[in-house]
């Protein structure tokens, strides 16, 4: 499984975002998930907005992109005064009371965060399983001991995302990155070179920084 170099630099472009003052964030559509197109390899990022972040904040974000279209993204980004989850990322799913499998989970910090500390834990989820998040009415999640809930707005956000990256899916059924082709604004998954922590079955995350 691969990973953008364009769509994991992007995750960074969204932690940065989120550390912004509320002010200073532009409004998202409603229900509509975001896409960005790498201009080097033409794969396309699918993700949805990452919430206005306030100090201490916890926020989930869902990311698909093309060049790995059988797995979907799961992070959850905090920001705050120090590292919350650096020993503790245990991480759960489920959407409408049903646990989602989750793989290759991973706790990273962003190292150009120089105001606050802004750390992500990130897991994958097989396509046939997200599937699942096509009709989601409630999304729940746990990280370490934080029992979460996704807001309606996101919840919405969601089945969009995987509205887009199925129709995807059917039209380029031949190989990742056929025919690929899109544009307008997102952002997408963890760098290149982002020093990191790994848990699970003892499967590294493939590709670079996951």
């Amino acid at each position: 499984m691969s990973r953008a170099p364009f769509a994991l630099a992007l995750l960074f472009s969204a932690l940065l975002l989120a550390a912004l003052p509320l002010a200073a964030q532009p409004s998202a559509p409603h229900c509509l998930s975001v896409r960005e197109q790498d201009p080097d390899t033409g794969a396309i990022v699918q993700k949805t907005h990452l919430a206005p972040s306030a100090p201490g904040s916890i926020d989930p974000l869902f990311v698909w992109t093309s060049d790995d279209p059988d797995s979907l993204m799961f992070a959850v980004v905090r920001n705050g005064g120090a590292l919350r989850y650096a020993g503790c990322f245990d991480m759960t799913l489920q959407v409408d009371g049903q646990p989602i499998p989750l793989t290759r989970l991973r706790h990273d910090k962003d190292p150009n965060s120089l105001r606050t500390v802004v750390e992500y834990v990130r897991a994958e989820i097989p396509w046939s399983d997200a599937q699942k998040l096509a009709t989601a009415k409630s999304i729940t999640y746990t990280v370490c001991k934080d029992q979460l809930k996704v807001d309606e707005k996101l919840v919405c956000e969601t089945r969009h995302l995987m509205e887009v990256a199925g129709r995807w899916r059917q039209e380029h059924p031949g190989g990742p990155l056929a025919g690929a082709g899109g544009s307008s604004a997102g952002a997408g998954k963890p760098p290149a070179g982002a020093g990191g922590s790994s848990a699970g079955a003892g499967k590294p995350p493939a590709g670079p920084g996951g």
